[in-house]
């Protein structure tokens, strides 16, 4: 029994995870592959040259819908930004990356629009798609060179999930191509997003819009070569030519060799058709009605749409066209971009950055690439709405301006920190905009001329401002009005020039006081101290002029045991 125990407990007892194949402490068991898979290329199935000729370059409908993903991202340039954690992002302007993909290798007609239009087909078609990077003597990129996707074949290496690209054009050796040197530098620029990932074979083999809409396109392009054939050899359908006696099969073979020359092809359709006594002719197939070719085409190109993720309206198939009209068309244009345009942007930017950035910077955590969709027509409306809900928070003081240039993604401004300024109408004005009684001004000339004060005062604070932010306030004064009188300028300058002038109002206070106590039946004691006011003011006529005017506090006793006289006059 006790040898039956001990096999029972061995059998019971599981090794440490990674024990068989000696993993370190803490290293992913999921990291290591199959080693068929290390040792052997995975293919793409099927063949992206099978794709391209069947799919892209024989079915129209499929080719359009490409072709209008391909040109949607190549409305939008590509920029090199740096990450400032103080304030906003720089753009790195003429940066040598974007330099790069401005003319990725020395072909005359290769731009940066042809380079991504060329990728997003590719991509679209294999779900791939690939450049060698070529370098100089200096170790600095100078080309990108496409790798056609039928030549490609993909190689792992342990707990490396893609580890290299097994190239072998026709007539040539196989090469094995790293995605990364020695040094860490890429060899390969990779593209590859997440509607590609095929969950069979994660990273050695790709799914593509293209090969999921194979079958339908597949079925679409049989439709065409069908009513093709029809027309080029037929013109007729099928159908069955009885008589009346009995004939042989060379008879039967020379009345369909006959009806063929007399009947077939498109140039013979027309002809009238002449039947001898006892013979009649019944057509075998359905007609194009029955067939119902709108409704099937209908389906087909609705389903190729939805594999591209793209509305049937965006790609005028015959199901949009249906229930298509401008503002709806725009509208589904513009959900189109925000639900695959703009994720498909921030996807090829993040591939770039990633691989790209490390060989121009040491530090590349600190910069990112972006598309400038600043010239994108489709989004341009919104633009301007976000545009007009930035002015419209910053006047209710929601934003800042620069918060409100933020929005729509200017840069900051110095003193752009601060909410927008309420206008200050002048004593005995009323607000800008405004006539005496507090309305709009009826006649245009009256607005001229308010729109001119008001253009009057808008310069004079911005000139005031200035002077004394140099420090030369006493300036100001020199500022030249047009519109405003001598109370008004002294108003408008005081803004800015500090005047104290409280004694005047103080004793104003002060007789209305006295005043109001002999009025009532027993006026109390009061005691007023006026506290000692000393007034500064600036002369407009005299710039450099300041005067110094001390007044003792005078104290006021004023008991009920007196009649007083009312104050009318305090200061003259």
């Amino acid at each position: 029994m006790s040898y039956l125990d001990e096999l029972l407990q061995q059998q019971r007892y599981t090794p440490a995870i990674g024990q068989q194949v000696g993993l370190r402490k803490g290293q992913a068991y999921a990291s290591f592959y199959n080693p068929v898979e290390v040792s052997s290329p995975a293919y793409i199935t099927p063949n992206s040259y099978t794709l391209a000729q069947q799919g892209y370059r024989a079915n129209e409908f499929a080719y359009s819908v490409i072709q209008l993903r391909a040109s949607a991202q190549a409305q939008a340039h590509i920029r090199v930004m740096r990450d400032v954690q103080s304030g906003d992002d720089e753009e790195q302007v003429n940066h040598a990356l974007v330099k790069l993909l401005a003319n990725p290798n020395p072909a005359p007609h290769m731009t940066w629009e042809l380079f991504i239009q060329m990728k997003r087909i590719i991509q679209d078609i294999a779900g791939f798609c690939a450049f060698e990077i070529e370098y100089n003597n200096m170790d600095e990129p100078i080309a990108l060179w496409y790798m056609t996707p039928y030549w490609c074949s993909f190689l792992r290496g342990q707990q490396e999930p893609l580890r290299a690209i097994r190239y072998q054009p026709y007539g040539l050796a196989p090469m094995d191509i790293p995605f990364k040197r020695k040094d860490g530098k890429p060899n390969i620029l990779f593209f590859s997003d997440g509607e590609n990932f095929d969950p069979l074979s994660d990273r050695v083999r790709f799914r593509s819009p293209l090969m999921e809409a194979f079958p339908q396109i597949e079925f679409d392009n049989a439709m065409t070569f069908f009513l093709n054939d029809f027309v080029k050899h037929g013109a007729k359908f099928a159908g069955l030519i009885s008589v009346a006696q009995t004939i042989d099969a060379n008879q039967a073979e020379d009345y369909r060799k006959r009806w063929r020359a007399q009947h077939g092809g498109a140039e013979n359709w027309a002809d009238p058709l002449i039947l001898g006594e006892g013979a009649e002719y019944t057509s075998m197939q359905m007609n194009f009605r029955d067939m119902a070719f709108p409704e099937l085409d209908a389906r087909t190109e609705s389903r190729i749409c939805n594999a591209f993720k793209m509305s049937p309206i965006v790609a005028d198939a015959r199901a949009g066209l249906d229930v298509s009209s401008y503002n709806n068309k725009a509208q589904a244009q513009k959900d189109w971009y925000y639900n695959w345009v703009l994720p498909a942007w921030r996807s090829d930017a993040s591939a770039i950055g990633t691989q790209m950035l490390p060989i121009y910077v040491d530090d590349s955590e600190d910069y990112y690439v972006e598309f400038d969709i600043t010239e994108v027509y489709a989004l341009k409306e919104d633009r301007d709405a976000q545009t007009k809900r930035a002015v419209e928070l910053f006047k209710a003081k929601i934003f800042t301006k620069n918060e409100a240039r933020k929005e729509i993604g200017a840069k900051a401004v110095p003193e752009g920190d601060d909410f927008m300024e309420d206008p200050i109408p002048m004593i005995g004005q009323a607000p800008l905009g405004k006539d005496e009684e507090g309305k709009e001004p009826k006649d245009k000339e009256d607005q001229a001329k308010q729109d001119a004060r008001d253009g009057e005062v808008q310069k004079f604070r911005k000139f005031a401002k200035q002077r004394v932010k140099e420090g030369k306030s006493v300036d100001i004064s020199a500022f030249q009005f047009k519109y405003h009188d001598e109370q008004e300028r002294q108003e408008l300058i005081s803004e800015f020039v500090e005047v104290e002038t409280t004694y005047k109002s103080d004793l104003i206070i002060l007789a209305e006081a006295i005043n109001k106590a002999v009025e009532q039946k027993d006026p109390p004691v009061m005691n007023i101290t006026m506290p000692p006011v000393t007034v500064h003011s600036h002369l407009p006529s005299q710039p450099e002029a300041k005067i110094t005017v001390n007044v003792p506090a005078p104290v006021v006793n004023v008991e009920n045991t007196v009649p007083v006289p009312s104050v009318t006059n305090v200061m003259t």
